[in-house]
């Protein structure tokens, strides 16, 4: 059995808490590094949420330069329809 599918069937046999565990002593072990490298993984986490946002404010922004195209289009066609309308319609004599 490789180590890897060991892991694998550990992880799946509870060993949550035996990782739990592990991270505990750990972090016993060394404070100012665990505290490195929690720092170092909320960092990550902050720089994705960041990247998210970004990628989520060009999206908003290309949607709203397709919505006024379309509401400019409308205006546009409405418009035109009026003309239209109003051409179209019996004068009175």
């Amino acid at each position: 059995m490789s180590l890897l599918s060991f892991t694998k069937c550990f992880i799946g046999a509870g060993g949550e808490q035996a990782a739990t565990a592990l991270t505990t002593a750990m972090v016993k072990m060394a404070p100012e590094t665990a505290t490195a490298a929690e720092l170092k993984n909320m960092e990550q986490d902050l720089d994705a949420a960041g990247q998210l946002i970004s990628r989520l404010q060009r999206e908003l922004s290309d949607e709203r330069h397709a919505y006024d195209a379309i509401n400019a289009r409308y205006t546009q066609m409405m418009g035109a329809a009026e003309n239209l309308q109003h051409q179209s319609m019996p004068r009175a004599s």
